[in-house]
């Protein structure tokens, strides 16, 4: 993406868009079949820091404030809508566009995939999830690297949020 932006490239061509339905298929499909390993280490990681300090997991502050029952309706949905459309776009153009394009330029794509993982799941300031967002990070920057396209780990990112955000609000 650095590269793109100095030459004056359309925003398809920035995102490197291409087929867009296969992308945002594929995207989603990876999304949805990310949750359930993120899942496994968010509960190991929960288990041994309950088992460390003997205080239950902390909660992401988004998670929190959607669910709580003081929360009004409206704030709630627009919160819920911003988590699975604003946040993907903005979070995958700045960390996948972006850092791993350019610590690609000096590094390997595994260093480029593991620092920028790293990175995105410090950004979420949640130690419970540390290991879970990692993964998610990586995944999300393989599958970009993978397609080539940003549409791919926005849609994938996308999925992921929402489908956690179902399976939290699920009664």
């Amino acid at each position: 993406i650095h590269r793109a932006v100095q030459s004056n490239l359309s925003f398809r061509q920035l995102l490197g868009i291409r087929d867009p339905l296969r992308e945002i298929m594929r995207g989603l499909c990876g999304g949805v079949l990310t949750v359930p390993p993120a899942m496994a280490l968010a509960y190991a990681t929960g288990k041994i820091i309950t088992a460390l300090s003997g205080m239950p997991p902390e909660r992401q502050p988004v998670m929190e404030s959607i669910l709580m029952p003081s929360t009004p309706l409206p704030v709630a949905v627009i919160a819920l809508i911003l988590c699975v459309t604003l946040t993907p776009l903005a979070e995958e153009i700045m960390y996948r566009g972006v850092l791993v394009s350019v610590l690609r330029l000096r590094h390997s794509t595994g260093y480029a995939v593991l620092l920028s993982s790293v990175f995105f799941s410090l950004l979420h300031l949640n130690l419970t999830l540390l290991p879970s967002l990692g993964f998610v990070g990586a995944a999300f920057a393989l599958a970009y690297l993978k397609s080539r396209s940003l549409l791919t780990s926005m849609a994938m990112h996308a999925a992921f949020n929402g489908t956690n955000l179902l399976l939290a609000t699920w009664p």
